[in-house]
Formats: C-alpha cells, sequence, structure tokens
C-alpha cells in the first residue's frame, strides 16, 4: 500500500506541524524496517519486553526534527528516557508502540507523539504505519483521521458493545486479574475480543470501530491517545476516572470509550478484586 503524508493534514500551529513531520519521518523508519527486524534485545533481560533497532531508529528520527524546531522543549521518550523535565513544554513520544507484534510480522503497531504544556496535551499525532492511517488532534478543535473528523461510537448498551480487553502479562499479577476482567466483562459483553496492540486499538475506539477498550497501560503509551479520544467525543481515564499522569510510569488500568460505556465498564471493574 502506498505511504500516506501527513501534508493531507492541515494543523493550526507550528507545534502541530513540527509534529506531523516528525511522525512522518519515524513511520518512514518503522515501514521500512518491517518484516526484516535482525537485532531484538530484552529491555532489562526480560523476554517479554522487547526493542528492536527499529525502535531506536524511529525515536532518532522523531527527537532530531522536534529538537531541532524546539531546542528548549523537554523530552519523555520510550528509549530515551526524560530530560528537560523542568521545561513548560514536554514531548512525549513512543516511537514504536507493539514492539512484539512488529518482531512477529504482526500490522498491529503504531508512532505515537503527543506535546504537553504544563502536564496537559495540546497536541497529539499517532500513525498506524502500516495501514496510512494517520490520527491528529489539537486541544479544543477536533479529532481527525487523514484530515476528516472522527467521533467515537454512540453505542449506549455495554450486551451490544464490541469490546476489547488486554491485559499487562509481564507480571503473574496483573495477568490473573486481567483474565478476571476479561472474564467478567464476556459475561454482559459477548461481542469481546483481545487485540494486542494498545495504541492501535485506541485508534479503533477513536474511529468508533471499537466501542470499549480496556487495559494495562502507562501515561507514554496514551498521553496522544488520550488527547485524540476526547477530541473525538471520549473518555479515556484510569478505572477511578482519573487522567494519567506524567509524573505517574506506573502500570495503571485504563477503560476508553463514549462516556455512558466509560462510567459503566469503570464500575464493572472496580468490583473485580
Amino acid at each position: 500500500m502506498p505511504r500516506r503524508s501527513t501534508s493531507i493534514i492541515r494543523p493550526h500551529s507550528r507545534f502541530g506541524r513540527i509534529a506531523l513531520k516528525a511522525l512522518d519521518l519515524g513511520s518512514a523508519v518503522v515501514r521500512k524496517h518491517y518484516g526484516q527486524v535482525h537485532h531484538i534485545q530484552a529491555k532489562g533481560g526480560n523476554p517479554k519486553d522487547l526493542v528492536t533497532e527499529t525502535d531506536f531508529a524511529s525515536e532518532r528520527a522523531i527527537l532530531d526534527t522536534i529538537t531541532r524546531a524546539f531546542p528548549d522543549h523537554g523530552v519523555f521518550s520510550e528509549e530515551q528516557g526524560k530530560s528537560g523535565m523542568e521545561q513548560e513544554y514536554i514531548w512525549v513520544v513512543d516511537p514504536l508502540d507493539g514492539t512484539t507484534n512488529f518482531t512477529r510480522d504482526i500490522p498491529c503497531i503504531s508512532v505515537s507523539i503527543a506535546l504537553t504544556r504544563r502536564g496537559r496535551t495540546i497536541v497529539a499525532a499517532v500513525a498506524n504505519p502500516l495501514s496510512n492511517e494517520i490520527f491528529f488532534a489539537e486541544r479544543g478543535l477536533g479529532a481527525f483521521l487523514n484530515g476528516i473528523p472522527i467521533h467515537v461510537s454512540r453505542q449506549a448498551s455495554l450486551a451490544d458493545a464490541f469490546v476489547c480487553s488486554e491485559w499487562y502479562s509481564r507480571t503473574p499479577q496483573f495477568a490473573r486479574h486481567g483474565l478476571k476482567i476479561f472474564s467478567k466483562l464476556a459475561t454482559v459483553a459477548p461481542k469481546i475480543r483481545y487485540l494486542s496492540g494498545t495504541v492501535w486499538s485506541l485508534t479503533r475506539v477513536a474511529r468508533g470501530l471499537i466501542d470499549v477498550e480496556t487495559c494495562d497501560t502507562s501515561y507514554l503509551d496514551v498521553a496522544a491517545m488520550s488527547l485524540i479520544i476526547n477530541e473525538a467525543g471520549g473518555k479515556l481515564t484510569d478505572e477511578y476516572g482519573r487522567s494519567l499522569k506524567m509524573n505517574d510510569t506506573s502500570v495503571t488500568r485504563i477503560v476508553a470509550a463514549n462516556p455512558n460505556l466509560h462510567r459503566e465498564v469503570r464500575q464493572l471493574i472496580r468490583r473485580i478484586r
């Protein structure tokens, strides 16, 4: 499939233009190396947490673009870590979400960029490089897929909802709790699936293709998608209705959906222990 250029999107700010330029370059790296992974490493010796040369190359392409344009901005990135966190503006970058999928030629992968001001996301740009989907939002201006406005599902009934439930399998405790949530949801929402790839699945929520997504994740993974889903009329929070914060790096159970289903699923999850 030919690549989709970010030039079809018309951002309202220089921040947005640079985010899209960086996204384009990072996505090009991912597309180039898809199906050709040679060097896979386990982060901290954990075989369930993988990183490849493509993660690093995509990150370099993104950060080089951002730091040239805004040398005084801070950065919080998946592989490089944190720098300039005292700055008013901080870029949050996941250069390849779904690395394990990437190493297995499973196309549920994404590139994610957010710009925050004083801890609040103001610009979000996310690409699914292999399907040429570019999601973009600036706070207060709506959410777009390849320049076309999008909205979350208007499904009102959990019984009729298409639900995606995933869990963090790197520890037995998270895996057990995730299975409990999946089992409980399956009794009230028969159209339930496990679709691996947090950001990829969340883009489906923003488009209204998935009614509910609940999974274990961290702030870095959802900094961009939280704004895109909010601008698309939905909500993305933890199970208590709180937004994820940059200074909290722990793994957290999130729920993303339209406001009605969001409330119902949060209440259901909180009853499971």
